[in-house]
């Protein structure tokens, strides 16, 4: 017998109707958040330097935007394998997809930056490295300014396309009486091609974004990294949402541990991706020890980051993942909020350790000056995410109508997937 929702909370659901005012409240405090962490970055850039503002804001950045990324990424999912639990959460995962606008506008400062030919992010901006560095200078057809912004607002353009017609499809399969198949057919081919360029435009931006910090470093396998993040960033929101959402009808009637379990699973299974990926990308680089790829662990295993590398390994994997391995605890909705929202704080730091070293060892940052403005920057970006996100949920259904996968016609094919 399948459990029910009402063992998932201990207070009687509230009515539907009470949803929009709760984004609402999410719209105003990220419009809060944002305002303060917009102070705060002006500050900390007046107590260290601007370079460190621009370094603390880029590393932030790529955690909201890749929780934007991971929504995007669940949406294409949905549409291309289905399943009960990707019905439950396709609005907000469509709003955090959407945001991904709020989220280019965010990035146009970096793009300023990058036009104007600063280089407080990337050094390959700057005249003299050029000069004196012929890696660099090497790489100068694809590392320079023009060419740079164009792949980013192209890249971001084409994830924008994509998040607003999977949406408004969406709306418009809300408003035919007995669901539209021809719609839902649409979505699946047009999320099919989605995956294609998610994979090749994020592995493209996690080259130029990231990895450019360090012109003279590569790695086939960077890019992955940061899509198997975004996944396990998004599936560990998913859970602290659908804590939420459990305790508003109509959710409270169809979340259940069943359903609570399945989130839990997905969790797990990226989690224990994120350790493989990460242990792979290692190995290879470690035992070939070839000059030009061991520097970018060098930077992680020396000083004081080999303290937060030990963490990772701890806290990124190994204890989520003993604990995730507990059927029970995938079934208890406090508990495995609890350790998505670990998830999630273990996150920021992952992010934090991906980047930063290449800033304090190679280019002299300051430690505490780029973790004040790390702070202050995931403040204004965190606020205006959850601004955009909260705006886009007030003003459409929070669970889809007429979708296939909840039409009692089109139920029993769903079943394999259930």
């Amino acid at each position: 017998m399948s459990a029910t929702s009402s063992s998932l909370i201990e207070t009687p659901p509230r009515p539907e109707s009470e949803l929009p005012a709760l984004f609402a409240k999410v719209q105003t405090y990220g419009m809060i958040a944002a305002g303060l962490g917009l102070v705060l970055l002006l500050v900390a850039g007046f107590l260290t330097s601007w370079t460190e503002v621009w370094r603390g804001y880029l590393i932030a950045y790529f955690f909201w935007f890749g929780l934007s990324m991971g929504s995007l990424g669940i949406v294409f999912l949905y549409h291309l394998a289905g399943g009960r639990w990707g019905f439950i959460v396709r609005r907000p995962m469509e709003a955090g997809a959407v945001a991904l606008v709020a989220m280019l506008v965010m990035f146009l400062p970096i793009v300023g930056l990058v036009l104007t030919s600063n280089p407080a992010v990337y050094v390959w901006l700057d005249p003299a490295k050029i000069a004196s560095d012929p890696i660099i200078a090497a790489k100068g057809w694809y590392l320079n300014p023009g060419a740079w912004s164009s792949r980013a607002l192209f890249s971001l353009g084409v994830f924008i396309g994509f998040a607003f017609i999977l949406r408004q499809s969406s709306l418009r399969q809300d408003s035919a009486p007995d669901g539209d198949f021809s719609l839902a057919s649409r979505m699946r081919q047009l999320s099919g091609l989605g995956v294609l360029f998610y994979v090749v435009l994020m592995t493209m931006i996690a080259v130029d974004w990231a990895m450019s910090i360090e012109p003279h470093w590569f790695s086939a396998i960077y890019g992955v990294l940061f899509i198997v993040g975004q996944g396990l960033s998004v599936f560990a929101f998913i859970i602290v949402m659908v804590s939420v959402l459990v305790r508003f009808q109509p959710f409270a009637a169809i979340i259940n541990k069943d359903r609570l379990d399945e989130y839990g699973k997905l969790m797990l299974a990226f989690v224990v991706l994120w350790a493989y990926v990460n242990y792979g990308q290692y190995i290879i680089i470690w035992s070939g020890n070839i000059h030009e790829f061991t520097p970018w662990y060098l930077n992680r295993l020396g000083e004081g980051w080999i303290v937060l590398s030990v963490f990772l390994m701890l806290f990124h994997f190994a204890v989520p993942f003993a604990l995730l391995l507990s059927r029970l605890l995938k079934r208890n909705l406090r508990l495995l909020t609890l350790v998505a929202g670990w998830v999630l704080v273990v996150r920021l730091l992952e992010i934090f350790w991906l980047i930063a070293p290449d800033f304090v060892n190679s280019f002299g940052s300051p430690l505490i000056a780029l973790i004040m403005t790390y702070i202050a920057a995931h403040i204004l970006l965190g606020g205006v995410w959850f601004m955009a996100f909260g705006w886009v949920l007030q003003r459409q259904p929070v669970l889809a109508a007429n979708d296939l996968r909840n039409d009692p016609r089109a139920m029993k094919g769903q079943v394999a997937h259930a």
